[in-house]
């Protein structure tokens, strides 16, 4: 594509064939700038010397909290502690193990089950987002489209076409997502029948990315149709933008504006009152559009906290990491990866293996003759991948690399976590899948992409499975009080809540689930999800009787 069929294809994205804008194709969110006229906007970002001369507003920055349940006994076996064998009642957590939760501020609480299941311990995972003002969005976005039409040349030049699997639209990948992928990476362990896959995690992926390799990389990338010596400058200036960028902390802007963390764009009566009786700080006044706010502040506001230092622009001054959460950020993971991936695949391939890379997610897959190779093969593929990631700067996190071992159940003779054995027959050929532990394999599963394989069964993870639950009985719990409010003597709408939270609807979890067992041909899937409706209908008539409502 050129220049020119890129712009085209860009502004479908946003707006029909008359031009007319689709609002719901542009978030619509509080930032420093107003959201801009599509029409207008695309005349500026289409110009290089606007571009060039363009001052980029502050990312905004925050903190995504997700909660992650593990198993406790993990925890405790790092830290040589145990539980007594009657536990049922977090109150009875012998000390040792409260002052190590406590400890932890990653930690957010125990898990005590009352039914004979595995106690386990909730953490938080916090990822680190900035986002753009509206007009930068569409800057970082339009240049992104410009580069990633040139990337997929190069990827096809280096035979990488399908190794990489995250942040791609325009190859074969069109209209597959995690539940091909996966599928096809089990059915390759399936054709090999033995082999070792090793599952390796990049830390802080966004964050480390060296800024010199992003800069040549971006100027191979735009040499696949144009040639230059160096960065134009328009794409130099987005290159800047993007490596040595400015950002404010969300909290500490909203505070300083008077801006509620839940509903940013509704004025307080505080800001209201101050207003009317003209006590509000001229730099607090909110820009509005029928009583909503239609940006953070005024560019002269913005000016004025940050020359009388009320406000902290902090700037990435390291030669290394990317804001998470821009329009440019996922291809750009992708632009730097491109020698790696390169080197590792030739590897995979001068062993008749294979890789695949989904975003800072590793799979390798290396075939072998018998269990005798199991230790050498991973720790030669191990040893490779670290020695890589140390050439290109990244930094593999050796806690999460996972090595698994895949071969018929009579050659493997694994044994279970409690040091138990499987009795096998002879002749069964059934692949099993064992973790290659210190000093044995361990029967297991493969965890990679939402799903997990032990040879022959493809499931769901339980923690998904476990998320989906905990939504399901917040919005049951919502929806009651909603109609306890303010309908107190209707009836409650069950078909709603089936659309939101049962196969019913199109796009919620049990759909996902469903479509990925017809995908995977894998009735596991269904039999985890067989029961949702009866849950669904169980948690309507417990939260009805706990808020003391008819249903």
């Amino acid at each position: 594509m050129d220049e020119k069929e890129i712009k085209v294809a860009w502004k479908s994205k946003y707006s029909d064939v008359t031009g007319n804008e689709k609002d719901k194709k542009r978030p619509s969110y509080l930032h420093f700038d107003v959201r801009p006229n599509f029409q207008s906007a695309c005349k500026k970002i289409f110009k290089e010397e606007y571009i060039e001369n363009h001052s980029f507003w502050p990312f905004i920055f925050y903190k995504a909290k997700a909660e992650k349940i593990k198993l406790l006994s993990d925890l405790l076996n790092k830290h040589s502690l145990t539980l007594p064998a009657t536990l049922n009642n977090k109150k009875n957590l012998p000390k040792a193990v409260k002052d190590l939760i406590e400890a932890d501020p990653e930690i957010s609480k125990a898990l005590i089950s009352t039914k004979g299941n595995p106690h386990k311990y909730a953490t938080w995972k916090l990822r680190p987002i900035c986002y753009a003002s509206h007009l930068d969005s569409l800057i970082y976005s339009y240049y992104a489209d410009l580069l990633y039409f040139d990337y997929e040349k190069l990827l096809k030049k280096k035979k990488l076409d399908d190794i990489v699997l995250a942040f791609r639209k325009g190859n074969g990948s069109v209209g597959k997502c995690n539940i091909h992928h996966s599928l096809k990476a089990f059915n390759d362990i399936k054709d090999y029948e033995k082999c070792v896959v090793l599952a390796f995690d990049v830390s802080s992926f966004f964050d480390i990315l060296d800024h010199s390799i992003i800069k040549d990389k971006w100027l191979e990338v735009i040499n696949q149709s144009q040639k230059h010596t160096s960065l134009p400058k328009h794409h130099f200036k987005v290159f800047k933008s993007i490596t040595s960028f400015s950002y404010v902390d969300r909290d500490e802007v909203y505070d300083l504006f008077g801006i509620s963390k839940n509903k940013p764009k509704k004025i307080s009566r505080n800001i209201i009152k101050e207003s009317f009786y003209k006590t509000l700080p001229s730099f607090k006044e909110p820009v509005q559009k029928r009583r909503r706010r239609t940006r953070i502040c005024s560019s002269s506001a913005f000016r004025e906290v940050v020359r009388n230092k009320q406000l902290k622009i902090s700037r990435n001054n390291d030669n290394k990491g990317i804001p998470q959460g821009s329009p440019m950020s996922g291809l750009l993971s992708n632009m730097y990866m491109i020698d790696f991936d390169v080197e590792l695949n030739e590897y995979t391939e001068r062993h008749n293996g294979k890789y695949y890379r989904y975003c800072d997610d590793l799979l390798c897959i290396i075939p072998i003759q018998n269990k005798a190779e199991v230790e050498s093969a991973s720790r030669q593929l191990e040893k490779f991948v670290y020695n890589l990631a140390e050439k290109f700067k990244l930094d593999v996190n050796e806690k999460k690399t996972e090595k698994f071992a895949f071969m018929p159940e009579s050659a493997l003779e694994a044994i279970y976590p409690d040091g138990t054995q499987k009795p096998i027959s002879k002749q069964s050929n059934n692949i099993a899948c064992a973790k290659i532990a210190d000093k044995a394999l361990v029967y297991s599963r493969l965890q990679y992409l939402g799903f997990k394989f032990d040879g022959n069964k493809i499931t769901i993870r339980s923690s998904s499975i476990s998320r989906y639950q905990k939504k399901l009985k917040r919005g049951i719990k919502y929806h009651l009080q909603l109609k306890r409010k303010y309908d107190p003597d209707g009836s409650l709408k069950q078909q709603k809540l089936r659309e939101l939270y049962s196969h019913v609807g199109m796009t919620n979890f049990p759909a996902y689930a469903y479509r990925s067992s017809a995908i995977m041909n894998s009735p596991a899937i269904n039999k985890q999800l067989k029961n949702h409706q009866r849950v669904i209908s169980k948690q309507i008539k417990t939260i009805s009787k706990r808020i003391d409502i008819e249903p």
